[in-house]
Parts: C-alpha cells; sequence; structure tokens
C-alpha cells in the first residue's frame, strides 16, 4: 500500500510540474504579418441561445481575419434565437442565419446543424464554435489559422478558459476544468503516442478534410450524435488521421446554466460522455472513482491519526497530500491564493458525485441537453447517404436568410 500511495504522489507532482510547461508548449503563437489569411467559415450551431449569441457573434465579427463568413444554424429554437441571429445577418454581410424545422430520423445533438451550416460553407477551412464561446482578442482567428496550417494536421482543436462567476462555478467548475492537470496527461499522451487523437474544444479542419472523413454522418456513428467531440474524435480516429491540441487563452468558454440544476446536469452530461466507449468508459470512470477515493480516505485518516497527536505512517501523507499537490497546480495556474488549494480535497466529493450521476445516466441511457433527452448509445441515424446528400435533404428542412 506504501508503495502504491508513495508512487501515486510522485506521479501527480511530476504532472503538476510538467503539465504547465505542456500547456505552453501547445500555445498558440501569434500570426506572422502575411499569416493566417486563409479563407474561413465559422459554423454555430444553436438550440435555444437567445441570451448569448449576440455577444458571441460580436466578439467574431470584430476579428481582424481578412476573409471569414459566420453562418448560424439555430436547430428548432423556441425562444427567439433564430430572430436575433437573422437581425444580425441585416447588420453585417458576413453573418448568415439558417434555421432547421425538422431532424431526420435517428439524429440527436447537433451535428446534424453543423451538417447544415458546412452545406452552406464556402470558405477554405471551418471552425466549429458554440454561443457560449467568446473570442477575447480581435487577432484570434488569423493566430488560429497560421497555427492549422504551421502544424500540418488534418484536425486541430482549441482548449481556452472556462469564465463564470457564479459560485459553482468559481469554487467547483474552475478548479476542475482549469487546471493544467486537466489537460496535462492529454497533451502528454498527444506527444508520445503520435496517433492519438483527442478533439475537444472548438474544432477546426480543412472543409476537404471535412467531406474525406465522412462529414458529421460519420461522426453521429461514432459518437451518438450526443458528443459531437467524442464523435468527431473516433471518426478521425478510425482514419488513423493525425490530430492536435492547442491552447489559447483567448478563448473563453462561458456558463451558459443559469441554475445549479442546470449546471448539474452539464457536468453529468460531459462525464457521460465517457460512457460512448462502452466498457472503456466504465474502466476510465472506476479508475478515476478509485484514485478520488484513494485521495479522500488519505486526508481524512491524516487528519485522525494527527487529531490523536501521532505521526502519520508515510503513506498516510502521500496519498492525503495529492488532492493539496492538485490544487497548488491549479491555484499557481489560475493566480489564484495558494491557501485555496487546502480544500481541494472537498472537491473530490463533487467530482465523485457527478461521475456517479454519469455513471446513472448511463444505466437510463439517458441525458439531459438544451431541455432535450438524448441517448448516449443509441441506433445509428436512419439516413445513411453521404454527407452532402444528407446536407442537400436539410437544405430542404432549412429555412434561410442571406444578406
Amino acid at each position: 500500500m506504501m508503495d502504491v500511495a508513495v508512487i501515486g504522489w510522485i506521479c501527480i507532482a511530476f504532472l503538476v510540474a510538467l503539465s504547465p510547461r505542456l500547456l505552453k508548449h501547445a500555445s498558440v503563437q501569434p500570426a506572422l504579418p502575411g499569416e493566417g489569411g486563409r479563407s474561413l467559415s465559422i459554423v454555430l450551431a444553436v438550440h435555444n441561445e437567445v441570451s448569448r449569441i449576440g455577444p458571441c457573434l460580436q466578439s467574431i465579427l470584430r476579428q481582424d481575419h481578412p476573409t471569414f463568413e459566420v453562418i448560424v444554424v439555430d436547430d428548432r429554437s423556441s425562444d427567439g434565437t433564430f430572430d436575433e441571429a437573422r437581425k444580425w445577418s441585416t447588420v453585417d454581410h458576413r453573418v448568415r442565419a439558417l434555421r432547421i424545422d425538422a431532424m431526420p430520423p435517428g439524429w440527436q445533438g447537433r451535428l446534424y446543424a453543423q451538417s447544415i451550416g458546412v452545406s452552406h460553407a464556402v470558405g477554405e477551412w471551418l471552425l466549429f464554435l458554440s454561443a457560449d464561446q467568446r473570442l477575447a482578442t480581435p487577432q484570434f482567428l488569423r493566430a488560429m489559422v497560421a497555427e492549422y496550417e504551421r502544424r500540418g494536421a488534418q484536425a486541430v482543436s482549441v482548449i481556452g478558459r472556462f469564465v463564470g462567476s457564479r459560485w459553482w462555478e468559481r469554487w467547483w467548475l474552475h478548479p476542475m476544468v482549469n487546471n493544467p492537470i486537466l489537460w496535462g496527461p492529454i497533451l502528454l499522451f498527444q506527444r508520445l503516442r503520435r496517433s492519438s487523437v483527442w478533439l475537444i474544444g472548438a474544432l477546426a479542419m480543412r472543409r476537404s478534410t471535412y467531406f474525406a472523413v465522412g462529414g458529421a454522418y460519420a461522426a453521429a456513428i461514432c459518437g451518438a450524435g450526443a458528443y459531437d467531440d467524442f464523435g468527431w474524435s473516433r471518426a478521425f480516429s478510425l482514419r488513423h488521421a493525425r490530430t492536435a491540441i492547442v491552447y489559447h487563452p483567448a478563448l473563453e468558454d462561458h456558463s451558459n446554466w443559469e441554475t445549479f440544476s442546470e449546471f448539474w446536469h452539464g457536468v453529468t452530461r460531459w462525464a457521460a460522455g465517457l460512457f460512448t466507449y462502452r466498457s472503456r468508459g466504465w474502466v476510465t470512470a472506476a479508475l478515476c472513482a478509485a484514485v478520488i477515493l484513494a485521495s479522500i480516505l488519505g486526508t481524512v485518516r491524516f487528519v485522525l491519526v494527527v487529531g490523536r497527536l501521532q505521526f502519520p505512517d508515510l503513506d498516510t501523507i502521500a496519498l492525503a497530500s495529492i488532492a493539496p499537490t492538485i490544487g497548488y497546480g491549479y491555484c499557481r495556474w489560475d493566480h489564484r491564493r495558494v491557501a485555496i488549494a487546502g480544500f481541494t480535497c472537498l472537491a473530490g466529493f463533487l467530482v465523485l458525485a457527478v461521475l456517479a450521476g454519469a455513471a446513472w445516466s448511463r444505466v437510463q441511457n439517458r441525458i439531459r441537453w438544451r431541455a432535450q433527452e438524448l441517448q448516449i448509445v443509441a441506433d445509428l441515424p436512419s439516413q445513411t447517404t453521404t454527407d452532402s446528400k444528407e446536407s442537400s435533404q436539410g437544405q430542404k428542412n432549412t429555412s434561410s436568410e442571406r444578406q
């Protein structure tokens, strides 16, 4: 037990030291003069985002990229999202507003809406964004296109910072999502195994690549349609395509959860994505739960021993120090007070609750997304044509406005 505890702490300490360096190495560099100007189509698949679509479009339209367009695809919203998008299209010719009135049988999530957007795109590059994302600097798009072309990968995803001011975001979500220890192992694994595919965050690829891998239909097959990130990752992995993850702090993910209930369903949905991998998902979730439980038990044991004025043994110290070590790495990276690291163990209980909620969702095979119920593991979409034909049919169910 002692050897396992000490080795576990050494691994965590190694990641705390290495992860910030990996993130800095993966950081997007500014575009040089003349770089990053290739044509770009930004596809926004949205559902009931009336309060968020405006700030998102505003951050996009102030970009200094010379040739880009924004295609907003409203997926059957009932809150005026399409009207808001259409209003922006009358103000700026770079914005086009489309609306889906019907979803083909077997489809779920936003992949179908993405395919509709691509069918109208003309840019050489595609970038899939969400309405809750903001581009915090005007140079973001040029820097990203330049980075994509330097790396020469077939698909590149960019991760950034999560922004939120509510208590559950600042004290629960930030320490998890903005923690370099979350991204460090993924970036390390990708560097050690070049064939690994992780496409998390905002995704970009050439339009020709999109059709070469089978488009949104291929991603829907791999990710049940409920998870476009898992779906795209597995679609590219099956084709042994080289991909990359990059980091840019100017990509901000703003909360789209107005209540704690929405927040809970949101983070549970994230975790439930593990189970699209069937048996491997259960193994991964079990390993994560085991590490968290060991750290919690070590902390409890440490407190009880010290409370009896005794000196704890080495394995207890090692286990009890795992959570504060992770918290220390987060505080240094996110410029928070280091004293907060002492409370990291409490977050372990919350993470266990999320994993338990995700497992229960998998047992029920049902998750909530934007007031919709989606299946984690679903039958294949009934439409089995190519992506281009799928988009052609989608246009029959689409109303659009072009200015």
